[in-house]
């Protein structure tokens, strides 16, 4: 490949990478289907949780949430939902106190958290938090680590030259062929850049920022 040609697959593949890290385009494929899911669910439940009947809905949730996502093909049974929920739960659950899947049944028990429900929505940002961040290894690994090394020394080359007033030292004393095999890196780092700005200015204004420094 031609330093030309690779400059130019390097420029249409950080378009890419840019519109996928959009994020409205991660709301519409991640976080409204998601919300969805959780505004339709039945929580009709009579009488105080128990550990069979937070199981029940639990995991029903959760097979009703993937039921929900276009992208996910292998939409799980009963038994694997149900099992999915407790570990995401043991997992990943906070309590004001506690942690794990103990926590989170105390907390479906208590009215004044407006029980099972309350749990349900902690359980869905868990489920987009880690829906996100595979997202994220799709991207990498689909425009990233699929593409030859002279792509990628470009792909670094044009990120350092569009952000250069906003990456640290460290990284501007680096080279393109340095820096070509730690891309989702600097993309990390140019991605906080990028909040950094947009909260300094605005969102009003921050649009302004993208297009002086394309």
């Amino acid at each position: 490949m031609t330093n030309s040609e690779a400059k130019k697959n390097a420029l249409k593949l950080i378009d890419e990478i840019i519109e996928l890290f959009n994020e409205e385009t991660i709301r519409n494929f991640i976080d409204e289907p998601i919300e969805k899911a959780l505004n339709i669910f039945n929580f009709d439940l009579k009488g105080l949780v128990t550990y069979r009947t937070f199981i029940h809905y639990t995991g029903s949730f959760v097979k009703g949430l993937y039921e929900h996502i276009p992208w996910c093909l292998q939409k799980p049974s009963k038994d694997q939902a149900c099992a999915e929920a407790m570990h995401l739960l043991e997992a990943d659950y906070q309590s004001s106190q506690f942690r794990g899947y103990d926590a989170a049944f105390l907390d479906a028990r208590n009215p004044s958290l407006n029980g099972l429900e309350f749990v349900l929505v902690q359980l869905s940002e868990i489920i987009k938090t880690r829906l996100r961040m595979k997202y994220a290894r799709w991207v990498y690994v689909s425009r990233i680590e699929c593409v030859d090394w002279h792509t990628r020394c470009s792909m670094a080359e044009i990120l350092i030259a569009r952000w250069k007033l906003f990456l640290p030292p460290d990284i501007l004393m680096c080279s393109p062929v340095q820096l070509a095999d730690h891309i989702p890196d600097l993309i990390d780092i140019l991605g906080s850049a990028d909040n950094m700005v947009s909260e300094m200015l605005g969102a009003d204004t921050a649009w302004i920022f993208h297009e002086t420094y394309k």
